[in-house]
């Protein structure tokens, strides 16, 4: 998985239960 997701793919990430780490801090 790439780093550089988008937020929608971040919060579907959330949910599987991925560490938040997987975003970039910037997108938040």
């Amino acid at each position: 998985m790439t780093r550089e997701v988008a937020p929608e793919t971040s919060l579907k990430v959330l949910q599987m239960g991925e560490p938040l780490m997987v975003w970039p801090t910037s997108s938040m």
